[in-house]
């Protein structure tokens, strides 16, 4: 290959790289990164509401032949309800504190549903599929705005790959469980993460602003 042809070559390749460079420097940063988990967990518990919960809520708790039913109603209502009313939260509350109020809704219902009655349970998971919403309503835009409007196709993408992890291995690991009689311990343990993430995406990002602020000085 003559110089010219690889002088040519190599100032692509530099292109390339200063192209997505902003697509790396995002993976770098660590509220991104504790969003990105968290979201996750929001694949793993829509997963879950969906194929665990029902098949718990008719054998444990003995719901019968509607918990399948009750089940999508009570997730759909919640969901549903959350995201409409969370869209003007967003943007009046911000983004991080929706993200985290979701994230400690979704956690509480997920630790306590297990140890109430069937009436109760299903009043309880409703709190939880709401906070889902109000976490997919935050996480999504506080994502595009850490982007840049040249990332965001980017952006989407992971958001999707992290969620469809979480609603893929959620219910297989949680089937697992069941299998081994340890359904409740995974809804406290699911309860759990959802709190440490709560706490890592505040934490996160009020690093991030106190480094942003340090930088404009």
């Amino acid at each position: 290959m003559s110089r010219t042809g690889g002088r040519s070559r190599n100032r692509e390749d530099r292109g390339l790289f200063l192209k997505d460079k902003p697509k790396i420097q995002l993976l770098n940063k660590i509220n991104v990164l504790t969003v990105l988990a968290a979201i996750s967990l929001y694949g793993l518990g829509y997963g879950t509401f969906l194929t665990v919960l029902p098949n718990y809520l008719s054998k444990i708790v003995d719901a019968g032949t509607n918990a399948s039913g009750l089940m999508f109603i009570v997730f759909y209502l919640g969901i549903t309800t959350a995201q409409l009313a969370g869209g003007p939260l967003a943007d009046r509350s911000g983004r991080v504190t929706l993200m985290a109020g979701g994230l400690a809704l979704y956690s509480v219902g997920m630790f306590t549903f297990s140890t109430f009655s069937l009436f109760l349970s299903l009043a309880v998971l409703f709190l939880a599929s709401c906070g889902l919403g109000l976490f997919l309503v935050g996480s999504l835009p506080y994502l595009h705005e850490q982007a840049g409007r040249e990332s965001r196709g980017y952006v989407s993408g992971l958001y999707y790959l992290f969620w469809g992890s979480g609603y893929f291995l959620g219910p297989i690991i949680m089937g697992y469980a069941g299998q081994h009689n340890f359904y409740a311990q995974g809804f406290k343990i699911l309860g759990i993460i959802g709190f440490v993430l709560c706490a890592a995406i505040l934490l996160s990002e009020k690093t991030n602003l106190s480094k942003q602020n340090y930088k404009k000085l």
